[in-house]
């Protein structure tokens, strides 16, 4: 049996709906509660080939800053539209 990560089923998933929306996500959240976004805000729409790419950048940046397979790391961001990047970056 083939056992794949949770990046690697994104990845396969992206490769065959690049064009397809991935994400849909509030660009405004309110300053007094990050957990809590305006519904008068817009919304950003990320595709799966744009969400690998910003994967692929960021898990770059975290293997240039020292991150490596088997290290513990914590996650400390606003929600906004980068979490997902960030944490299927973590992923990989």
């Amino acid at each position: 049996m083939n056992k794949l990560n949770i990046y690697q089923k994104l990845e396969a998933t992206a490769k065959l709906n690049a064009n397809k929306v991935a994400i849909v996500s509030p660009t405004l959240f309110e300053k007094h509660n990050p957990f809590s976004f305006n519904p008068d805000s817009t919304y950003i729409e990320i595709t799966f080939g744009e969400l690998l790419s910003q994967i692929e950048s960021i898990s770059g940046t975290l293997y240039r800053l020292g991150i490596r397979k088997g290290m513990r790391t914590l996650l400390f961001i606003r929600p906004n539209g980068n979490f997902a990047a960030i944490t299927f970056a973590l992923f990989k």
